[in-house]
């Protein structure tokens, strides 16, 4: 059985968060989730039944900051070392999947082994992406 990791990063939207955490709950998946150090630790293991959750509370994660980037290596690590995953999903808490389990592992498996990282060439600029940020971790973005 190929598994797959969900890595997610969350820090607010609780209800969304745990709708999330609901329909990913499937033996095929084990969930990484960083909640926020800065946010309340709530405890989203009665949510969970079929899948592993691992939940971590170490980093205060900022916007634009390497604190993104260092939440990011900690779920992967944590992922990587734990088991072998033919994918790995990087989610925010925000995020909801469109699909059932059963077709996200058919669509996956179906493909196995190509990657897939998206972009988009049509993405406009709004001022937190278009302007370099100098300190931003002691600055409050609008």
């Amino acid at each position: 059985m190929k598994k797959h990791a969900y890595l997610i990063i969350a820090h607010n939207n609780w209800k969304i968060l745990e709708r999330l955490l609901i329909l990913l709950d499937d033996n095929r998946n084990d969930i990484y989730l960083h909640i926020d150090r800065k946010s309340d630790l709530i405890n989203f293991s009665n949510n969970v039944h079929n899948a592993n959750l691992s939940v971590f509370h170490e980093i205060d994660v900022r916007w634009g900051d390497v604190s993104q980037i260092q939440v990011e290596l900690l779920l992967f690590n944590a992922a990587y070392c734990k088991g072998s995953y033919s994918y790995y999903h990087l989610i925010s808490g925000s995020d909801l999947p469109i699909k059932d389990q059963d077709e996200i592992h058919a669509f996956f498996d179906g493909h196995y082994p190509a990657e897939f990282i998206g972009f988009s060439l049509g993405m406009t600029c709004d001022n937190r992406i278009n302007k370099i940020h100098i300190f931003p971790r002691y600055q409050r973005i609008k």
